[in-house]
């Protein structure tokens, strides 16, 4: 159960490593696939003039690419469900099993993936009125927008940590 415990919370910081250094070119971000807008650059858009700016881009032309991003947006509802279900169940069987003293990493690895999900479906209500608002979004939900985004991100980071604590302890 170590072993995959550890492989899993190293997949998770892979992915999410990938993910946050895909921002680095926001607002102007290379489309994915042709089609698919980088959907970081609203979730960690955290001002008005980079969401804006970022929206306004999107929604050039016919506006496939806005609409891309909220065809995405809410796609990833199913996303955060099966995320969350997943490393809080395998997190939950494997604190069963490991470090039957370690409550707070034992927890963690139970609670901070539900949290997650939660913050990234608030994350994306605020991407849909970022949507919405086009280029006249207000700085309070590009703001919340992306502290929903970094506390997701954040938590995420609390269930790998509390992964590799536990799969690197000896079992008792």
């Amino acid at each position: 159960m170590r072993y995959v415990l550890a492989s899993v919370a190293v997949l998770t910081a892979l992915t999410t490593g990938s993910i946050l250094w895909s921002t680095t070119e926001c607002p102007t971000a290379r489309l994915r696939f042709g089609t698919h807008p980088n959907i970081m650059c609203l979730e960690l858009a955290f001002t008005t003039e980079r969401a804006a700016s970022t929206v306004v881009m999107w929604s050039a032309g016919d506006g496939a690419i806005a609409r891309t991003a909220h065809d995405d947006t809410i796609g990833d509802y199913a996303f955060l469900a099966f995320y969350g279900s997943a490393l809080a169940f395998t997190g939950w069987k494997a604190s069963r099993k490991l470090a039957p003293g370690s409550a707070f990493y034992r927890s963690a690895l139970v609670k901070a993936p539900i949290f997650a999900a939660l913050c990234d479906a608030l994350e994306n209500q605020g991407i849909f009125r970022i949507l919405a608002m086009g280029a006249t979004v207000t700085s309070p939900v590009a703001f919340m927008t992306g502290v929903f985004a970094s506390l997701k991100f954040a938590l995420i980071a609390v269930w790998i940590g509390s992964a590799l604590v536990l799969a690197s302890r000896r079992p008792s």
